[in-house]
């Protein structure tokens, strides 16, 4: 079960790095959306920590994608 969560946040922090320059957002501004810290985002996009479902759901309804879109493998 672990392999299967790193596996998926790998692409997670891809993916939001992905969608976030896609929408021209800076790390501070999309931390603000969130309220949460720059720092925050930027620790997602490395991989060094993880968004909690809650802030999972809210960065889908800020890119207009699903979950399985912020999480998985682009096909």
């Amino acid at each position: 079960m672990v392999w299967v969560h790193n596996c998926y946040m790998s692409y997670f922090k891809d993916n939001l790095k992905i969608l976030r320059t896609a929408e021209s957002l800076t790390q501070p501004q999309l931390a603000e959306k969130l309220r949460v810290t720059y720092k925050n985002i930027s620790q997602w996009e490395c991989g060094i920590s993880e968004p909690s479902i809650p802030q999972l759901i809210q960065l889908s309804e800020i890119f207009g994608v699903t979950l399985d879109e912020l999480i998985k493998e682009k096909q």
